[in-house]
Order: C-alpha cells, then sequence, then structure tokens
C-alpha cells in the first residue's frame, strides 16, 4: 500500500481528491492534507508520504517554495504539480525541483489516475529494484566474509585462486603491506550471563563499531575487519608506512577502543598485532601472528595490547614481564612498588616506567588486576566462601574486596561463583 497526500488552497479540490483516492482501487492510501505549504511541510515531514500532490498557487508557502525545501531536506516522495497556469516557466521550474508531473487544473480525473497509476509503478519499481540491491549486497558481503575467515585460517593455499578471487571481490591483490590485529574478548562468561539475546547483538554490533570507528574512520587507517567467531575479530589493516615499527602506531588507538568498550559495557579486550606482512596472500601468516600476541598477555585480565616483532622485545619486554611475574607470584601479600623493587634489584622509578610503558598500568593497577584473576579461579571452586577469597588475594576487608571485584567484572563475587557453578553458561562459555 503506497501513501499520498494533498497540499492545496481549495477545500472541495482536497475533498474530491481524497475520494477519488478512495474508491479508485490502486493500493494507494491517504495519509492526510494541508491547506497551505508550510502545513503542508509539517504533514510531509510527519508521515513522508509516497506521493504528494501539490497546487503551485498556496498561501505562506507556495507549491514550488514547498518543492524546494523537500528537496533541501532530503525527502524522496514523488511529487506532482497541480496548477492553473499553463505557463512554460511554472512547469520547467516545478521539474527542476523534482516534480514528475504537472496537471492543469480543473483536474480530470482520468488523466489523475492515469499519472497516479504511473507514478506508482515507478515507485513499487524502485522499491523492487532496492530490495534487489540490498540482497544482493548481504549475499556479497556474507561471501566477503566467508572467504577471508577462509582465507585468513589457511584453508585457501592455492595463490593463484588468492589472487583470482580476491579480484573478483575487490580486495587488494599484491604490493600493499598488511598488519593482522586480533582483537579477542575476555571473559566472556560474564557478558552472556548478564544479556539476553538482543542485547549480545547489539553488542557484538558494537564491538565492531567502534573497531572501525578508532582504528579505521578515527587515524585514516585502510582495511578490513573480520568476524572470526569465539569472540575473536581480525582486522587487516594497510599501515602508512614500512617497517615493523609500525604496529607500534596502532598502540594508542587500540586503547580508545578498550577503553571506550569497558566504559560502555565493562568489556576487556586483549590485542595482538602482527609483523608486517605483504600482499593478502600473507594474511594467514599475519593472523597467526597476531592471534599468538593477543594470547601472550605480559598481565592477567582485559585491555592488553602486545605485538610481535617489536624491536625491544629482547630488552624491556623481558624486564616488565618478570616484574608481572612477581607480582602474580606474591599478589596474595600486602606488596608495593619499593617492595617490589627491593626484590627485583630494580629502582622504584625504572619499575614504574618499565609497567607503565609496557602495559599502559600502575603498579596498583597490575595488583588489582592479578588479585582479581587469583580471585575469580578461588570463586571457581564449589563451596567457595567470598571471606575466605577475599583473605586468600590480600584483602582484610571483605566489603571493599567485593566492591573492587564488581567494579572490575560488572558483578559481585557471589553472583560470580553463581554464574560459574550453577549452569548459567551457554555453550559458547565452554
Amino acid at each position: 500500500m503506497l501513501s499520498m497526500a494533498v497540499i492545496d488552497d481549495e477545500y472541495y479540490l482536497r475533498l474530491g481528491i481524497s475520494d477519488v483516492i478512495e474508491r479508485c482501487g490502486l493500493g494507494i492510501q491517504m495519509v492526510g492534507e494541508a491547506a497551505d505549504g508550510e502545513e503542508g511541510f509539517d504533514l510531509i515531514m510527519k508521515h513522508r508520504p509516497d506521493i504528494v500532490l501539490v497546487d503551485i498557487q498556496m498561501p505562506i508557502l507556495n507549491g514550488l517554495e514547498l518543492m524546494k525545501k523537500l528537496r533541501e531536506s532530503d525527502i524522496e516522495s514523488k511529487v506532482i504539480v497541480l496548477s492553473g497556469f499553463n505557463e512554460f516557466e511554472y512547469a520547467r521550474t516545478a521539474l527542476e525541483n523534482g516534480a514528475v508531473a504537472y496537471l492543469l487544473k480543473p483536474i480530470d480525473k482520468d488523466q489523475l489516475l492515469s499519472e497516479l497509476e504511473r507514478v506508482s509503478s515507478i515507485i513499487r519499481e524502485e522499491r523492487s529494484r532496492r530490495r534487489c540491491h540490498s540482497t544482493l549486497k548481504a549475499e556479497f558481503d556474507s561471501i566477503k566474509r566467508e572467504f577471508l575467515r577462509k582465507l585468513l585460517e589457511g584453508e585457501i593455499l592455492d595463490e593463484g585462486l588468492i589472487e583470482k578471487k580476491l579480484g573478483l571481490i575487490d580486495l587488494p591483490v599484491e604490493g600493499e603491506s598488511l598488519i593482522a590485529c586480533c582483537v579477542k574478548l575476555d571473559s566472556h562468561e560474564i557478558i552472556e550471563a548478564n544479556m539476553d539475546e538482543a542485547q549480545m547483538g547489539a553488542f557484538m554490533e558494537a564491538v565492531s563499531d567502534s573497531i572501525e570507528r578508532n582504528m579505521l574512520e578515527g587515524l585514516g587507517f585502510t582495511g578490513l575487519l573480520t568476524d572470526m567467531g569465539d569472540y575473536r575479530w581480525c582486522l587487516i589493516i594497510h599501515p602508512r608506512k614500512e617497517g615493523d615499527g609500525a604496529a607500534g602506531d596502532l598502540i594508542e588507538c587500540w586503547g580508545g577502543f578498550i577503553s571506550e568498550m569497558g566504559a560502555c559495557y565493562k568489556a576487556d579486550f586483549s590485542i595482538g598485532i602482527s609483523r608486517v606482512h605483504e600482499g593478502m596472500e600473507c594474511a594467514s601468516s599475519a593472523w597467526r601472528e597476531a592471534e599468538e600476541a593477543a594470547g601472550r598477555k605480559l598481565m592477567p585480565g582485559g585491555g592488553n595490547i602486545s605485538f610481535i616483532g617489536d624491536p625491544e622485545e629482547g630488552g624491556r619486554k623481558r624486564s616488565a614481564k618478570e616484574i608481572i611475574d612477581y607480582i602474580k607470584r606474591n599478589c596474595a601479600r600486602d606488596i608495593s612498588v619499593n617492595s617490589a623493587s627491593q626484590s627485583l634489584y630494580i629502582s622504584p622509578y625504572y619499575l614504574m616506567h618499565l609497567l607503565k610503558g609496557e602495559t599502559g598500568r600502575t603498579f596498583n593497577d597490575c595488583l588489582t588486576g592479578c588479585r582479581m584473576e587469583a580471585a575469580k579461579e578461588l570463586l571457581k571452586l564449589p563451596g567457595s566462601k567470598i571471606a575466605g577469597v577475599s583473605r586468600a588475594v590480600g584483602y582484610r576487608d571483605v566489603k571493599y574486596f567485593s566492591k573492587i571485584f564488581k567494579k572490575a567484572t560488572g558483578v559481585s563475587p557471589s553472583a560470580y561463583a553463581k554464574i560459574l557453578n550453577c549452569g548459567s553458561l551457554n555453550a559458547n562459555s565452554s
């Protein structure tokens, strides 16, 4: 059913046209009428009718002014002009403003119905083409995503076939450097347990939107995003400069993504970044490196960004890892920057510098993260007591522990234990 509005200052003409429309059987429904252009504009903006009959001469806002205003507002209604002036200039101006027909008054019923039938056919054909285009685009996007997934997973190895298919789906074939980024959702059990199906769908869409906004739009990278399943995404990026050091430019961008998702959803992500590779035929190798980097965490919990091929990997990262290992071993004790630096034979300043430079976190952030991960493991044990878990991970004040735990995970310790031990998780959490 198509919709139509009549904008004309002649009451009986509006009444007559409405009567004709109701009886014509063209599948058109009246949504309203107006006596002047200003009232008509408000009516059209409210109902967005498929067809609008507009008089040229009207008070306040004439028909030509109304049509210009509709065009500036990106209204797609098909406009049929009604006019008592058989002048070329009026017709020309009406057509320039998007009119699809120009009818002279007094309106001939048969001519009106003929034009309405013609315009209705145009609208239905346009809708059919849009539906077809939308269906084809969805199918094409699905084919592209599936091909990229198979390419990244190493299921397609023939270089000739890779090159041919990359050309068919309009992806870069060769001569372009690429970096693969693995985006991995940590502790997805909590997200699943606190969201229904619709909320989960919106969350997954928000993840993709945030990646594209922070990485592709924010800093102008070009690339391709693919959902790899199991709460993993692959972003193939074409770096702006050569060399493994280009991967370091991504850390700031990924930090924005991690902060955004943490603030909006209390969701933690680990990011792994590959070396620079040449050409899409190397995408599978790059993806394997990115996955490895995402799993190679310096500290427990989310918010980790790691990449393969860091020229400083042999020095600072090993020292930073030693600090994290120390915190993991001693997180149940009352440790501090000073005690850790004394045990590791480095200065407190150097310790804080290494942690901040390699993880983006302070000593206390790292200590809290290790304690929360240890608490999660203890809460998995049947019959675990919150007070006992609190003491075991270095907190004497149970209320304070519960507050910190909820801030870190989005749920209280007791709710977390219930989620894990009462069969609330679906198959994805296994």
